[in-house]
Formats: C-alpha cells, structure tokens, sequence
C-alpha cells in the first residue's frame, strides 16, 4: 500500500491539490493522509508605547485560555481540511511553523509520496512571503509532487 500526504489549507492551490491526488490515485491501494498545518494561537496581545505589541506571558491561571484558543484553533482547522480533503482521506492537524510541520508529519506517516499545491505567486510575493511548496520542495527527503 502505497501512502500520500496532502497538506491542505483551504486555498485554491491546496484544494487543487487535494482535487490532483484524489482522481489521480483513485481506485489504486492508496493511503491518503490530509495534513492541515494550525499555528499556535496569541489569544491576547498588548499594545505598547512607540508602536511595538508584545504578547501575554501565560502563567498557570491562563492555561485554560490558551487551551481553549488551542482547541478552537484545531476545530478550524479540523474543518477546513475536512471539506478540502479528498475522500476517505485521515484528516490530521498538527500544531507548528508550515514546512517543518509537513515535513515532520510525512515522516511520522512514512509517506511515500507528499502533495502540495502551488499558489503561483510573482516573484515579488515569494520574495516577501516564501513559497511553500518550494520549501517543502527543497527540505523534503521524500518525493513530492507540486501541483499548479
């Protein structure tokens, strides 16, 4: 049996490719993990003089507010990847920064394959804000399939 992840994150590039890898690998024994990607929540941020936000610090009396924004943060999460996912998929979320965190699941899945979508952006929106995919891309030790 053969085992492809999918990250997936609601945008049209992740939809594309969970769209890719469920008619291309229908039918076939295929494993089909949807990985989407939840960062840690800032449930409360503090403004200060001179323009700069410093966060909270939590202490032991705001563990329930940070894991109720957690829990909060996941069920998004858990939903988007759920109505982008392709069908009988695992839908997974995992808590991190993107690249690390797919990477890190494809390996704790053993992957044969990780799919992720492109979101064609210019040069200058790769410049400011990295391509996911390429990163993904040049990190991985494992195949993966860019879809456009």
């Amino acid at each position: 049996m053969r085992r492809i992840l999918v990250a997936v994150d609601g945008s049209t590039a992740s939809k594309r490719a969970a769209t890719f890898v469920e008619s291309f690998f229908r039918g076939d024994d295929v494993a089909i993990t949807a990985v989407n990607v939840a960062h840690n929540p800032v449930p409360w941020l503090a403004p200060v003089p001179f323009g700069a936000v410093y966060t909270w610090p939590y202490g032991p009396a705001d563990q329930e507010v940070l894991d109720q924004a957690l829990a909060e943060e996941e069920a998004e999460a858990t939903a988007v990847a759920a109505e982008v996912a392709p069908a009988d998929a695992e839908v997974e979320v995992v808590f991190g920064e993107t690249v690390e965190a797919i990477l890190k699941a494809a390996d704790d899945e053993d992957v044969d394959l990780v799919v992720v979508g492109h979101s064609g952006k210019g040069f200058l929106g790769r410049l400011l804000e990295g391509s996911v995919s390429e990163r993904v891309t040049r990190a991985s030790t494992r195949p993966v399939l860019v879809v456009p």
